[in-house]
């Protein structure tokens, strides 16, 4: 288990370049350097270690914090928003008081409270937080009145048993993508720290990722991305970049360093994974989807031979042979395999109005 906190004491704010599997402690902080010791967050790290989590913590109480310094300020702020879209999970223990009211906390609570990943707590004692608890039963989820209760039931949720998981085409940190693909967010910054935040708190690190390609301009974000073993088909931005530059060699080179590193990948730099389902099925995963013609049997879509794809930036999610996985056409989330099932084999049932290139004109 380690723990990281926002600044050291040469004043220089710690990186969260290495932060899989890890929990944010949320809720009112101490300012006042006298009232540093014995914190919530002193006795949430106990009862971690004593559960036995061997994560990280991102804890963000800052002895040197120095709140007359705007500077200081932004940074200490700029370091918990990246902290918290990180996280794999976020632990609200909202002991409000006179004392510490948690007035940064319901900003942070309005924002985050209704995620995945997201545990809310306190206890009776506390005061002004029946509006919170609302919110939290309005969203069917359980307001925990023991720390220890809290953090056992986080634990748990990061513990999970291993799922497999399927997306494509983040394109991390690209403009062009920002702009061309019209994705909702106000800069590249915000389109990160979401797809992040939804990739670490849906994704465990037991869990088995197929990535169908175009991951994005940095290869080193996959150090705080959690999974057991990324299995990564390239994508036409790993083959070659927007000036159609060949970049294969590049992209391998890149993807063995990180390996080298103790990341478990495995690379198809032929363009195409095959894996069988849970439900027996078959699937080939690729980046381009293929002409479902060329997957024709007898006048119908042969359904042994279904493709899971990216590429095409939710221009459409289905195909008579299969199915989109990119991220613009799932809300910037993975897609899970018994959503994939369930997508594969709604397809026989689609009508042909899903099909056609035209709208039919009334007779």
């Amino acid at each position: 288990m380690r723990v990281i906190n926002p600044e050291s004491k040469d004043h220089v704010f710690s990186s969260l370049d290495d932060c899989k599997n890890a929990i944010f402690l949320a809720g009112p902080c101490p300012r006042d350097p006298d009232d540093m010791e014995n914190t919530w967050q002193d006795d949430a790290i106990k009862f971690l270690e004593k559960i036995g989590f061997n994560g990280v913590i991102l804890n963000p109480v800052n002895k040197y914090y120095d709140e007359t310094d705007k500077d200081h300020l932004k940074k200490q702020t700029a370091w918990e928003v990246e902290a918290m879209h990180k996280a794999s999970a976020i632990v609200f223990w909202i002991e409000r008081s006179e004392k510490h009211p948690a007035l940064t906390t319901n900003i942070e609570f309005g924002q985050w409270h209704d995620k995945e990943g997201v545990f809310v707590g306190s206890t009776d004692a506390a005061i002004k937080n029946n509006y919170l608890k609302e919110r939290i039963a309005a969203v069917g989820k359980t307001w925990y009145t023991t720390l220890y209760s809290l953090l056992v039931a986080t634990v748990n949720f990061l513990n999970r048993p291993s799922k497999k998981v399927f997306l494509s085409d983040t394109h991390f940190s690209q403009q062009r993508t920002l702009e061309l693909s019209k994705r909702p967010f106000r800069n590249v910054r915000e389109m990160d720290l979401t797809m992040i935040s939804n990739w670490n708190k849906s994704i465990k690190m037991s869990d088995e990722v197929y990535f169908l390609g175009d991951f994005g301009s940095d290869f080193n974000y996959l150090k705080f991305l959690n999974f057991k073993i990324l299995h990564f088909v390239f994508g036409n931005y790993e083959r070659q970049d927007a000036d159609k530059n060949d970049i294969l060699s590049e992209t391998i080179e890149k993807l063995e360093r990180l390996k080298k590193q103790g990341l478990n990948i495995k690379y198809y730099n032929r363009g195409e994974c095959k894996l069988k389902l849970s439900n027996g099925k078959s699937i080939v995963l690729v980046h381009e989807p293929v002409d479902p013609e060329t997957t024709m049997k007898d006048g119908k879509v042969h359904d042994d031979v279904l493709y899971v794809y990216g590429h095409i930036h939710c221009r459409t999610i289905y195909k008579l042979n299969g199915t989109d996985v990119g991220v613009d056409g799932n809300f910037f989330k993975p897609v899970f395999e018994d959503q994939l099932i369930w997508r594969l084999n709604a397809i026989q049932y689609l009508d042909d109005n899903v099909w056609t290139d035209k709208c039919k004109e009334k007779e």
